[in-house]
């Protein structure tokens, strides 16, 4: 956001002022030479509602990234691509206020990619993702809850995701941001070893403040 210009005043003495005003020229309304005269800026700062990201460590064997960092919006947008197998398809969203249930609120939004493929209400469980650290020897630095529901549509199996997050940000103002996941394999069952291989190399990064010891707290910032 570009500040405002801050002018300092100079003293000047009687004979600068009448040199000053000799040498400036005044335009008038009808001085086509008169420069437009600027629109105030705004001074207020609009809350931080930046989207959730997902980060793509590497592509498995037999996939194609789409990017190293993906940006993320309410639009599907396709991560890690199979030709002829898997594909992981991830959406970020914001919205203003906070979730209360934190928890339930990411259940309704599997729940509602389910019923978009006309699949029901299938059962809910929870499904830790690590958001940085790990790998080959090394422990998770930090881990993501989210919830997770398996369905069949059409010929494929899907796997959707989601969690839902509460932000604090600095000027006091809340709001919700969501994270979605779609992973859909040929068949009627999700590969277990396929999901392993996608999971492994994927970093969700939200910035709601996610509570190490209740990972369904309701804290915001």
């Amino acid at each position: 956001m570009t500040r405002p210009h801050v002018y300092r005043t100079r003293c000047l003495t009687a004979a600068s002022l009448l040199a000053l005003a000799a040498c400036t020229p005044v335009g008038t309304a009808d001085d086509p030479s008169s420069p437009p005269s600027e629109a105030p800026r705004s001074s207020t700062t609009e809350p931080d509602l930046q989207a959730p990201s997902l980060h793509v460590l590497d592509a498995p064997p037999g996939y194609e990234r789409d990017a190293v960092v993906q940006e993320l919006s309410s639009d599907w947008s396709d991560i890690l691509i199979a030709e002829d197998g898997c594909t992981l398809a991830a959406r970020g969203m914001t919205a203003d206020g906070v979730a209360p249930d934190l928890r339930a609120a990411s259940v309704e939004q599997v729940q509602a990619m389910a019923s978009t493929d006309g699949a029901g209400t299938p059962e809910a469980t929870d499904r830790e993702m690590v958001t940085s650290g790990a790998g080959e020897g090394n422990d998770p630095a930090h881990t993501l809850m989210l919830v997770s529901s398996d369905w069949t549509t059409d010929d494929q199996a899907v796997r959707g995701l989601a969690r839902v997050t509460n932000v604090q940000h600095h000027d006091g103002s809340q709001s919700s941001q969501t994270l979605a996941l779609r992973f859909t394999c040929p068949g009627q069952m999700i590969d277990g070893a396929e999901w392993d291989a996608v999971a492994a190399v994927i970093r969700p990064v939200m910035h709601g403040q996610v509570n190490p010891d209740d990972p369904w707290a309701g804290i915001a910032g």
